[in-house]
């Protein structure tokens, strides 16, 4: 048998009923890969979906999965980005075999942006150069959270996996960080005006590199050139970029800050060893 992993209940099995069975084991277990960066947000749950779409908007090379822990959920998050003009499809057991292998093939060929996946739907899973690894929902299993970011940073190159959590939720930030030996770095969800800069420098740098075909052009530039004579450089740069801001200016101005106060200090600003952070104010414990 070849696995990933080895459960509590299947190696108890394994020893009362195997003779004389034989383990061999490849590298650390569950040990997430060194050249990953792990990101934390602190937000609310009302505003995770702006959150995921600002931190989309600001990567335009970003290219891997987003999890979540049920079938609806999953297909619930993969509609509403798709509503949005996002490239994702969704990944849960609901999906027959042709389904699940239509799916794959189109986001090896990258005409899928993001997975939105479910943690059984997304086993087996070998895509390369997969940049981003992002945790919707934080899994239940401590451990499960190696293997959905060892999905990035494969043969030897980086990958970043990145987390929502909410308020309540940060105490869980350190017991994984104890428990794995990783660290998280916490980060800011960008602000709105900023999301939009970032896209139209991105979409200017896209057509400063575009290649001009000068031969096909030529028939219609004499055409083009006198119907633009009367605009500057200044107006046919408004006018280009026009069209891209309207497109993400709604999306991203009309939300306000999104980050749930300040995060706490990461364990690697603090120093010392990661402790669970609790949250300040009136508080019952139960």
């Amino acid at each position: 048998m070849f696995s990933a992993t080895m459960g509590k209940e299947v190696a108890g099995i394994a020893r009362r009923y195997l003779h004389d069975p034989v383990e061999v084991t490849i590298g650390a277990r569950n040990q997430a890969a060194p050249n990953i960066t792990h990101h934390c947000y602190t937000v609310h749950a009302s505003s995770r979906y702006a959150s995921l779409r600002r931190l989309i908007d600001m990567t335009p090379d970003l290219f891997g999965l987003v999890f979540r822990r049920t079938r609806r959920d999953t297909q619930e998050l993969a509609d509403m980005l798709a509503r949005d003009g996002y490239a994702v499809e969704p990944l849960h057991g609901d999906l027959s075999q042709m389904q699940r292998d239509s799916v794959m093939n189109r986001f090896r060929r990258r005409q899928i942006r993001l997975l939105i996946a479910t943690d059984v739907a997304a086993r087996g899973i070998d895509v390369d150069d997969i940049t981003h690894i992002i945790h919707y929902d934080l899994p239940d299993d401590i451990d499960v959270y190696t293997h959905r970011s060892g999905r990035t940073a494969r043969a030897g190159k980086s990958g970043y996996s990145i987390v929502f959590v909410t308020p309540a939720e940060r105490y869980r930030i350190g017991l994984m960080e104890r428990r794995l030996k990783i660290r998280f770095v916490d980060q800011l969800v960008p602000d709105g005006v900023e999301v939009c800069r970032q896209r139209l420098l991105n979409m200017a740098e896209h057509l400063a590199a575009q290649t001009i075909d000068e031969e096909a052009l030529a028939p219609f530039l004499p055409a083009l050139d006198a119907r633009l004579a009367g605009l500057t450089r200044e107006d046919l740069l408004k006018r280009v970029l026009a069209n891209e801001l309207a497109r993400i200016k709604g999306a991203h101005v009309s939300h306000q800050n999104l980050n749930a106060g300040a995060p706490a200090a990461s364990a690697a600003k603090r120093g010392g060893p990661p402790r669970a952070e609790r949250e300040t104010g009136p508080m019952h414990t139960f």
